[in-house]
């Protein structure tokens, strides 16, 4: 789709080639001239005063019919290359967009001020899901003016799926008065040599800001593959193995029911990767539809799930030099019932907006229906004119 002058798109814009057909009708005007009749008559002061009258009635008649059959291809051209219009109406003051928890939290004054503001017909409440349910109301409605969003800064009131804020919004966050879900409990027991040490500091990096920015609470102890004991690990949720992989096979039947184990397999000698980053959820394009399937394969061995992920931690293509890999290594440490409550309370940071408002393909009314009724409002017109001047010369 190609934007035009104002609301107006073209949704197949290489079918305007189909105007150089303007061409047909130029040439027929220039080159298709009639050569008149010759009439004998006895005095010419019997026309005199009528001849400049009928040759400017004439070409009037010409340039009136080389409009209409230009305007009937330019039809077609547009026809065929889908003009539409937006089919939305443009927001042009300010507008703000308040979520449930801010609306409850608010003093009656920060109520009286929002609507003094922006007044009851440009606030709009969110309803969940509110990140998408504001994704849609920014890419379905046009906003020339501000778009101002009134939340708290827990991710709970967003919701696990959030879009990228490429849009120029003004956030206003208050903190939450209380934690809405208690914290989710991890135990882990990580397992590393000497030589994988580099990789267990950086999944320790990775699991610290998961704390920071998430609603969890890990519990980590590092053993070393030689003091690893199978009986010590009964309140462990999961075993983080940067090990040999013989030790652990040896370990499994010892270890106790349902116990899941991430093996990651073995870097080469010297390869190293960035720390790991989170962005400031939820306020990244970071969508958790599946994320972790490319990365994981998983087998049950000694009666154990055992999670082995498909590359190394660190070199190239390393899995944990990816901005998201904390989310990831989350997805994988947390069941499909816990998944969503790890953002309930985690805190927002304050967004970085885009300047700009991004190329929204915002719904468009196909103008096909009008273009068709014009279309034929001319041809029947231009038809009724070229059949005009040879009944009058007859």
């Amino acid at each position: 789709m190609v934007a035009l002058f104002g609301d107006f798109s073209l949704m197949n814009a290489g079918a305007l080639a189909a105007l150089a057909t303007l061409a047909i009708p130029i040439l027929i005007h220039l080159f298709n001239r009639s050569p008149g009749q010759r009439v004998v008559v006895g005095s010419i002061k019997l026309i005199r005063h009528a001849k400049s009258r009928r040759v400017t009635e004439i070409r009037l008649m010409h340039y009136l019919l080389l409009f209409l059959r230009l305007l009937i291809f330019t039809l077609l051209a547009l026809i065929l290359a889908g003009l539409s219009m937006q089919a939305t109406s443009n927001l042009d003051k300010d507008q703000a967009y308040v979520t449930p928890a801010w609306a409850e939290l608010a003093s009656d004054e920060e109520k009286q001020s929002l609507n003094d503001r922006f007044g009851a017909e440009n606030t709009h409440t969110l309803q969940a899901p509110i990140w998408a349910q504001l994704i849609e109301q920014l890419t379905s409605v046009k906003h020339s003016g501000e778009v101002h969003v009134y939340a708290t800064n827990a991710s709970g009131a967003f919701g696990p799926q959030m879009g990228s804020a490429q849009w120029p919004l003004v956030w206003h966050l208050r903190p939450e008065t209380e934690a809405a879900v208690p914290a989710i409990k991890l135990a882990i027991t990580m397992v590393a040599t000497r030589e994988r040490q580099p990789e267990a500091d950086q999944l320790i990096k990775a699991l610290t800001l998961m704390g920071e920015h998430r609603n969890i609470e890990t519990t980590l102890r590092t053993l070393g593959a030689d003091g690893f004991d199978a009986g010590s690990t009964q309140d462990t949720d999961w075993i983080i193995w940067l090990g040999p992989k013989a030790v652990l096979e040896s370990q499994l039947g010892a270890l106790p029911p349902g116990t899941n184990v991430l093996l990651a397999p073995k870097a080469e000698a010297g390869s190293s990767s960035p720390a790991a980053t989170l962005p400031g959820y939820p306020f990244s394009a970071y969508s958790p539809i599946n994320p972790v399937q490319p990365f994981l394969q998983n087998t049950v061995l000694g009666g154990n799930l055992v999670h082995t992920l498909n590359a190394p931690l660190l070199g190239q293509n390393a899995i944990i030099a990816k901005p998201d890999f904390p989310e990831i290594l989350t997805e994988i440490l947390l069941s499909d019932e816990l998944g969503e409550a790890r953002f309930s309370n985690s805190p927002v940071l304050v967004p970085q907006s885009g300047d700009n408002w991004p190329n929204v393909s915002y719904p468009q009314a196909p103008l096909e229906g009008w273009l068709i009724v014009l279309l034929v409002i001319a041809w029947v017109f231009e038809r009724w004119l070229s059949e005009r001047g040879p009944r009058r010369n007859g």
